[in-house]
């Protein structure tokens, strides 16, 4: 008895197995890709190759994405100075070049980039940020300078403000920049009117800002060796420090994505901190051993 119920139970399943694949039949089952070959197995990532790939249940147009295994140098361009700093446009790489100031790289050709334009600032030109036809940087004891990058090629400064600190980096954000000025701590800029900045406010930090980063109504500050430090810039004009948190290591650059800081410490390596609670920022993780 036991015997028949079995082959019943398994006359069913056959019946239920068929009935799939019928349904698939008309429906073109899918099935997993099996790769055997490429070839050739090796081409640069900015011209286009043909290749050929073997392999079984691969449908007809497919497509295909093939990734390098690694990251590697596809082209580079030498700058006179020491380039401290990059920002990205259309094409164009703008390159704070310490000692020779402003650089501007045509990078339409990832394998060439080409020099075409430059122009010497009166400072170290550590940090870069491009809005519109201006290019605004972060030029040390120089405080901010405004460049008109309209001609690319011939770059011009037409105005600058003198920071109380040393301006090491810049974030632009509707019509302010925000600068971290070293010892003079994160200092707010309207560039409303590109050819007259003016400061419009300032908090000083414990330590020295190095990096800044702006997300919502916060400005995230890399302040040397006192860690990160959070800036309520709600009101431009009177921001202050709501939050903080310890870091080892000298804190030279912040990123901000989501819910997330991510924070440079030289050579103490990358830390990770939720600020979910911008008042009360904490560190996930990293690498590093000192954590």
């Amino acid at each position: 008895m036991g015997w028949e119920r079995g082959r019943f139970i398994l006359f069913i399943l056959i019946l239920f197995f068929y009935a799939i694949f019928l349904v698939n039949e008309g429906n073109s089952l899918t099935l997993t890709p099996t790769l055997d070959s490429i070839t050739p197995d090796s081409g640069r990532n900015d011209l286009v190759t043909k290749v050929t790939i073997k392999g079984t249940n691969f449908e007809q147009g497919a497509n295909v994405s093939i990734f390098p295994a690694s990251p590697y140098i596809i082209g580079s361009a030498d700058t006179p100075g020491y380039a401290y700093d990059v920002y990205v446009s259309g094409g164009i790489a703008y390159i704070a070049d310490y000692d020779s100031g402003l650089h501007i790289i045509d990078i339409s050709i990832p394998s060439n980039p080409v020099l075409i334009g430059s122009v010497d600032t009166p400072g170290y030109a550590y940090g870069v940020r491009v809005s519109n036809s201006y290019a605004y940087v972060a030029d040390g004891d120089a405080g901010l300078q405004v460049i008109d990058i309209s001609t690319p090629n011939a770059p011009v400064i037409i105005s600058s403000v003198n920071t109380p600190g040393q301006a090491h980096d810049i974030y632009l954000s509707d019509s302010y920049a925000y600068v971290a000025d070293g010892d003079g701590g994160l200092v707010v800029i309207d560039i409303s009117t590109p050819s007259t900045p003016k400061i419009v406010g300032s908090v000083d930090t414990p330590d020295e800002a190095y990096g800044v980063y702006v997300s919502d109504n916060y400005a995230y500050v890399g302040d040397q060796y006192s860690g990160l430090q959070v800036i309520d810039i709600s009101t431009p004009s009177t921001p202050k420090i709501v939050g903080s948190v310890d870091t080892y290591g000298v804190v030279s650059d912040v990123y901000v994505s989501g819910r997330y800081a991510y924070v440079a410490a030289a050579y103490k390596g990358l830390y990770v901190i939720d600020i979910s609670i911008p008042t009360r920022p904490r560190i996930l993780g990293g690498i590093t051993n000192y954590l």
